[in-house]
């Protein structure tokens, strides 16, 4: 496995190197062995991402919080790019190594899981989209599980470290001029226009950083016991409604069982999903229609 860093000095690269190493370990246990061939530590962490997808767009900025680690298939083969963030004093070692297994365990399940479930009466929408926040969910409550397993006294750094990432993505679901009324007010504007496609496209980013906040959120207040105040501000937002309880508690469920067979926890993604305006149904002629419902 290839490991390059572009920060510090020769000797903090050096130490860089020999932390990452354990990727390298970690990925040789698996049989087969996992293909992750590269690792990056770049100076510009959006540049560097964007260069290895081929995309222009990507930015680690988020409305509360900071992407610090992107995992891109080429070709079979995995590259990891990791901020430079992640080693500056605010992180510790334990810190770093939540990252490293979190999307150990993504790309562990991108090389060994089947293709998704299909059916003709679903649409892939709701399949795929559980299936991430699936992913996302089960990749946190295992890597906290495996620091807790490998670290049994854990650093103040990293619990304030945990603290912070949740109080952030509360703060996600919280942010309601970012998502529910920029959602509200693409629902208007698509009663204008009625272009379906346009309206999917414009509200697919609020969405998606609601629905894998709330899939983050659940993972580590599932997991720890301790951040109750955190748990009453995740009551308190607007997505967090009974539907999205219901949802999050069979992904919980399906989590606790290993059971990655999720079809039948469609009518809770349906439901979820008429939070953010959307319902789909396929029609007798097998096309897929999606109604824009109003929130």
């Amino acid at each position: 496995m290839d490991i390059t860093v572009e920060i510090g000095t020769p000797e903090i690269q050096d130490t860089i190197k020999k932390e990452l190493c354990i990727l390298d370990h970690i990925c040789g246990l698996f049989d087969p062995r996992l293909a992750l061939q590269e690792v990056i530590v770049p100076s510009d962490f959006d540049s560097s991402v964007n260069n290895q997808q081929g995309t222009k767009t990507y930015k680690s900025e988020r409305s509360s919080h900071v992407a610090v680690a992107k995992l891109i298939k080429t070709n079979n083969q995995y590259t990891l790019i990791l901020s430079p963030i992640l080693y500056a004093e605010i992180y510790d070692t334990l810190c770093r190594t939540f990252f490293y297994l979190h999307e150990i365990i993504h790309l562990y399940d991108s090389q060994n899981s089947c293709c998704l479930p299909c059916c003709n009466n679903i649409p892939a929408y709701y399949i795929g989209d559980m299936y991430i926040i699936f992913g996302e969910y089960c990749a946190d409550r295992k890597a906290y599980k495996i620091i807790d397993e490998l670290f049994p006294e854990q650093s103040m750094i990293y619990q304030k470290f945990v603290e912070e990432m949740l109080v952030g993505h509360v703060a996600t679901l919280a942010n309601d001029v970012e998502f529910y009324h920029v959602i509200r007010q693409e629902i208007i504007s698509f009663r204008r226009h009625g272009d379906v496609h346009r309206f999917i496209n414009n509200i697919g980013t609020p969405y998606h950083e609601v629905a894998i906040a709330m899939a983050h959120a659940y993972a580590g207040l599932d997991h720890f016991s301790s951040f109750k105040e955190v748990k009453q501000k995740l009551n308190a937002t607007r997505f967090h409604d009974e539907k999205a309880i219901q949802l999050m508690a069979f992904i919980r469920t399906k989590y606790a069982e290993n059971d990655m067979i999720l079809l039948d926890g469609i009518p809770f993604m349906e439901a979820f999903m008429t939070n953010f305006g959307i319902r789909f149904e396929i029609l007798t002629s097998g096309e897929l229609y999606c109604h824009v419902l109003d929130i």
